[in-house]
């Protein structure tokens, strides 16, 4: 009897395996779930901690990645595979060292896997052994000829070598990735250096090297784990993992300062993006970018696991923390302060009550708008630093990163919508619109400042770091009101100042997302209800491009702003490409 329900609960195993390992690709939370159930019932069976740790790392989930490969090491302590896979997840959790130790075995079992090498010498890098890492990318690229970008990855590390076998600090040749499309927005394809014109402030440049990047290009197998392998008993080799990333998309959400509304329909176009989003060589990453960062998705080649992330009920809460901090419960009460004082203002000659009330909102409200917009400086430094955190750590890699900055906007001079609004409901050229003898306090929000040592800075190291952010304004199609909820019984004699005002201040917010696009080189998708198409686009970017290269004229690195402009020969292409970058020394 025992005997019996043993080898059925074995069987149960062996078919969850079976069904888990299938799902990796399509629904790595539904195979988690499997895999864990046949954990339970058969936690000796072969293979099975190895396919766990796949889907784990199919959702993003490292830590626990790593702790299934260990299990799995324990079975196949000789296989590659494992050893790779193990690495990368440690790797992925920032334990660099770690990482080390297992792509050194993955690459001692495995010395003609050029992904393994790959691995170690990434590895290698990043715990400063510069010279080992040339070392292991010679032997990667020695064993994968074929495999164009591997090649010029080699070449660029090679160049930057001292011979005393240090990385050169001071980096003197400036990289443009370039977008060069019909007024359509179709790519266009074969150009070549000749076609091509760079200028630096105005003075043109000797193009010293052109590549281009396009889509569909087959390449070698490479260094993420694979999303499933054959439930044989066995870890699979090294040989079996997928295309090395050559590109890797950011989803940053900005859910603190982005409607329900805007929210709703970013995350409706970002299910049917990557429900067809298919690519051997690209990575993901989800970030939710509100009071405190969170993150929806860790790096994942698997764009199930960031469709299954963007349709869990997690993400509504991720989203609704995000909103804890938001400025927008005291622009409301603010805004609510100004219809009523406006209405009492407008009685004010024929109630005496209604005239002390007038005044006493005046002042209360000019006193508000100041606390409201320290408040709004407050806030926005916090978020700044925390895009700017990101922006820093990508600026570290070497493959195409693309941010898709998803948001309603928002503006870098804090206590601009309030003066606004106040000389919308207020206005100062008519006194107000109140009876002479009440006092209208004037604002002491006009001088308001622009954040640009908080600011400024998220440009100049995307701009160095090659770091393209296109931007999706999630409010759509603008309409006529922008606060509908706060425009609702606005006095006569003032809505159309109100309105205007209004109009200007959501302007202002789509205004900085037009500039954290036109800095990087990326596309600002507004005033569009069709989301989805601008994520396409910025996706298509991603993928179909030129990179420049040219050595500046300018050899005084003092800091300063420099212009770059790209021409092409067809006067009816459109170009896009970064507008500049700082020429501080080191910098590109």
């Amino acid at each position: 009897m025992f005997l019996f329900l043993a080898a059925a609960l074995a069987q149960d195993a062996r078919d969850l395996l079976a069904r888990g390992s299938g799902l990796i690709a399509s629904k790595p939370a539904e195979a988690v779930r499997l895999l864990e159930q046949a954990v339970r019932l058969d936690p000796a069976l072969p293979g099975l901690h190895y396919q766990l740790g796949l889907a784990y790392h199919a959702i993003g989930d490292e830590a626990d990645a790593a702790a299934a490969f260990r299990d799995a090491l324990g079975e196949a302590p000789d296989s590659a595979g494992v050893h790779n896979c193990l690495g990368i997840a440690l790797f992925q959790m920032g334990d660099a060292k770690a990482a080390l130790e297992e792509f050194r075995a993955a690459a001692r079992l495995a010395p003609k896997d050029p992904n393994a090498h790959f691995n170690l010498g990434e590895a290698m890098a990043r715990t400063g052994d510069s010279s080992g890492a040339v070392a292991e990318l010679r032997v990667a690229t020695s064993l994968a000829p074929g495999d164009a970008s591997l090649t010029r990855l080699l070449q660029t590390v090679e160049t930057r070598l001292t011979p005393e076998g240090t990385i050169k600090v001071e980096v003197r040749q400036v990289l443009v990735p370039v977008v060069v499309t019909d007024s359509q927005g179709h790519h266009l394809t074969g150009l070549t250096q000749a076609d091509f014109k760079v200028f630096e402030d105005g003075v043109e440049q000797k193009i010293t090297a052109f590549s281009v990047e396009r889509s569909g290009i087959p390449q070698t197998p490479a260094a993420q784990p694979a999303a499933a392998a054959p439930v044989s008993g066995q870890a699979p080799s090294a040989a079996a993992q997928p295309a090395r990333p050559r590109r890797t998309y950011i989803i940053l959400i900005d859910t603190l300062n982005t409607s329900f509304r805007g929210f709703s329909a970013a995350r409706e176009a970002l299910v049917k993006l990557f429900r067809q989003e298919q690519s051997a060589d690209s990575q993901y990453v989800a970030i939710a970018l509100g009071a405190e960062p969170e993150m929806v998705v860790n790096v994942t080649p698997n764009a199930s696991a960031v469709l299954a992330a963007l349709e869990s009920k997690r993400m509504q809460k991720i989203f609704l923390d995000g909103r804890v901090g938001s400025l927008q419960p005291e622009m409301e009460h603010f805004t609510a302060g100004l219809n009523e004082t406006r209405a009492a203002c407008d009685q004010a000659s024929l109630d005496s009550v209604l005239k002390i009330k007038c005044a006493a909102g005046l002042e209360r409200m000019a006193q508000q708008a100041r606390q409201v917009s320290e408040l709004e400086e407050t806030i926005l430094v916090g978020f700044l630093r925390q895009f700017r955190s990101i922006v820093a750590q990508l600026a570290r890699a070497r493959d195409r990163r693309t941010i898709l900055l998803v948001s309603d906007g928002f503006t870098v001079e804090p206590g601009r919508a309030e003066y606004s609004l106040m000389n919308g409901y207020f206005p100062a050229a008519s006194h107000c619109l109140i009876p002479s003898d009440i006092y209208c306090p004037p604002s002491a929000l006009q001088s308001v400042h622009r954040m640009s040592e908080e600011f400024d800075p998220i440009l100049k190291l995307a701009a160095a770091g090659n770091i393209t952010i296109d931007t999706i304004d999630s409010r759509g199609t603008y309409g006529q009101k922008t606060f509908d909820a706060e425009s609702a019984g606005v006095s006569p004699a003032v809505d159309g100042a109100v309105g205007r005002a209004q109009r200007d201040v959501a302007a202002m917010n789509g205004n900085t997302l037009r500039e954290i696009a036109a800095a990087t080189g990326g596309t600002a998708w507004h005033d569009d209800n069709d989301l989805l198409g601008g994520m396409e686009r910025a996706f298509a970017d991603g993928r179909d491009y030129y990179t420049l290269a040219y050595v500046s004229g300018n050899a005084d690195y003092d800091g300063k702003f420099r212009a770059i402009t790209v021409k092409v020969r067809d006067p009816k292409a459109v170009v896009n490409a970064k507008r500049g970058y700082w020429a501080a020394p080191g910098a590109q």
